[in-house]
């Protein structure tokens, strides 16, 4: 699916949110970063949370993690 995603990103007009953890060592968080700049869209926000690892929902700062989420999601579902 990623060879696939990455290819077509530049296709993707939708709204798109991608939330990334500073310090992920499970996935390589390049990509992530690689497919935001590919989406040709220009509705995208893209954040980062610094020292997190790959859990955002699990971190001591998950509050704000879900406050950027709520926010963005309130802007677009209206």
């Amino acid at each position: 699916y990623t060879k696939w995603a990455m290819e077509n990103a530049s296709k993707l007009i939708c709204p798109v949110l991608i939330m990334q953890s500073g310090n992920d060592k499970i996935v390589d968080k390049e990509k992530p970063k690689e497919f935001f700049d590919k989406v040709k869209g220009k509705d995208k926000s893209y954040k980062e949370y610094d020292g997190f690892l790959h859990e955002l929902w699990n971190e001591k700062g998950r509050a704000q993690v879900y406050q950027d989420m709520f926010i963005w999601l309130e802007k677009h579902l209206k």
